[in-house]
């Protein structure tokens, strides 16, 4: 995705450089924890992967969130791999850019449906994906492992 601006004309979003993978593990851990949030191998081999499927969104320079959407050429189907926001800056609409670019760079890159996991517990992410439109698709019991359960979610890309 070009780098460019939110509706809101303040935020900031653009692909990440490998000098931002540092800024953007300590993110991925605030926003998900240790446990949750990607290990730092697979961080890197995602960004030398789909680099231009990272989104972060910056202001006033800070890195407030991120989102990683990937789509193979071809196929119809997206998937939403992540979508953080630092904890300081939840509930400011960070998320709900970050989901709208996503969705739109999706869109561009051809796919007419977004697919996306999120834990039962997050029920702010959950409340976010259902306004935007996405639909649950069934109960993953177990899906990383023992407890570690997910809801599946789709949207329908106009």
């Amino acid at each position: 995705m070009p780098s460019g601006t939110s509706a809101s004309g303040q935020d900031q979003f653009r692909n990440p450089e490998e000098v931002d993978l540092p800024g953007l593990y300590q993110l991925d851990h605030e926003a998900f924890g240790d446990i949750e949030g990607y290990p730092y191998f697979v961080l890197r081999q995602l960004f030398d992967i789909h680099r231009r499927d990272f989104l972060l969104l910056e202001r006033d320079g800070i890195l407030r969130g991120y989102a990683l959407a990937v789509h193979s050429p071809g196929d119809v189907h997206a998937s939403l791999l992540a979508l953080g926001v630092r904890p300081e800056f939840q509930r400011h609409g960070h998320g709900l850019a970050l989901l709208d670019a996503a969705v739109h760079h999706a869109k561009d890159a051809g796919a007419r449906r977004m697919d996306l996991v999120v834990r039962p517990d997050n029920v702010s992410a959950r409340r976010l994906y259902k306004r935007y439109g996405f639909r649950v698709g069934g109960f993953l019991a177990d899906h990383y492992g023992p407890g570690r359960d997910r809801i599946h979610m789709s949207f329908v890309i106009d």
